[in-house]
């Protein structure tokens, strides 16, 4: 089972999620609100892989999380964001994402991607 750690600070789009997920047979992790929280918990839990919005509660982003996270271990990582104007990042390219994907996310976006990194392709 894929053990997916979700990084979102807003609720109703982190529960949304969760529901989705969940109900795909994917193992939702404690969702994470901040940039710190979402390094704790990766270290704490190695999820596999890791959904991670952009805009996050705090003053560092999901990019900044990203970086911090990668330069422990590498993860592969999904961003969603619902500002395109942070798709310009250098340090979200250097990242090398899985996708970005544009929130909120379409039920078949988001599923094609992780059955592609699930099914095979998890060679991070």
């Amino acid at each position: 089972m894929l053990r997916i750690l979700l990084v979102e600070n807003e609720a109703i789009i982190a529960m949304g999620l969760q529901l989705k997920l969940t109900s795909r047979g994917y193992q939702v992790l404690p969702v994470a609100r901040s940039a710190d929280e979402a390094v704790k918990l990766h270290k704490e839990l190695q999820p596999d892989v890791i959904l991670m919005d952009i805009l996050l509660s705090g003053e560092q982003t999901g990019i900044d999380a990203a970086c911090r996270i990668l330069a422990d271990k590498q993860v592969p990582i999904i961003y969603i964001t619902g500002n395109e104007h942070l798709l310009n990042d250098a340090r979200l390219v250097n990242n090398h994402p899985l996708e970005i994907i544009n929130k909120p996310p379409s039920d078949r976006q988001l599923f094609t991607t992780l059955e592609k990194f699930h099914n095979g392709n998890n060679q991070y």
